[in-house]
């Protein structure tokens, strides 16, 4: 199997953009550690062309950037959208670290054959150098990567955002407002697939 990962590597911009290339890097250790095979989409390759250009080749993809109901931001457009050439995405699942594409992209993509959706139909509350805010969201990913079903997958996410919500809670006492934002992404989370579905099962 192989992955494709597309992320905005401009730190510099506020503290979701550091977010997002934090992500994006740690898929790309991820992929060292775990020897999967991939493909990276950086700027100013983060475009829907060069998405769809080395889709049909991969099984999972990865995107870590903003976003909004309808769409995931790339370079000069959107990478993907309601409006986008979507058909590629059939037999395959799509991890995205952005915000609320759960609300409206998810549907457009699962009815043109997605098989798994990992996203957010909210926006995304970003305290970057906090270590739990971004172990939470990728926490899925990996255990994906480790052969769990997206059940047991979905469970040990759920079980990471606790651990750091708690984390918060103890380590922040006089500012509620760490916990309470990461709690926040926790019930914006939405996974889709079949509960017995493994990265081994996707085209």
């Amino acid at each position: 199997m192989k992955f494709l990962i597309a992320y905005n590597n401009d730190n510099t911009a506020d503290a979701a953009g550091g977010h997002f290339a934090f992500c994006g890097e740690d898929m790309e250790i991820a992929m060292e550690e775990y020897g999967f095979d991939n493909v990276v989409l950086t700027p100013p390759l983060l475009t829907n062309a060069q998405l769809l250009q080395h889709l049909p080749n991969c099984s999972i993809c990865f995107i870590a950037n903003h976003g909004d109901a309808k769409s995931i931001a790339g370079n000069n457009g959107d990478i993907v959208s309601v409006d986008t050439n979507n058909t590629l995405f059939a037999g395959k699942l799509l991890y995205a670290v952005s915000c609320s594409c759960a609300q409206k992209l998810k549907d457009k993509l699962v009815s043109d054959g997605l098989r798994s959706f990992w996203g957010y139909d909210n926006k995304l509350s970003i305290w970057y150098g906090y270590p739990q805010y971004s172990s939470s969201c990728m926490k899925g990913i990996k255990s994906l990567m480790e052969g769990k079903t997206v059940k047991e997958a979905k469970e040990e996410m759920l079980a990471e955002y606790n651990n750091g919500i708690a984390e918060l809670e103890t380590l922040y006492p006089d500012n509620t407002y760490l916990a309470a934002a990461l709690l926040d992404n926790r019930e914006a989370l939405v996974v889709f697939g079949e509960d017995d579905l493994k990265l081994v099962d996707l085209k």
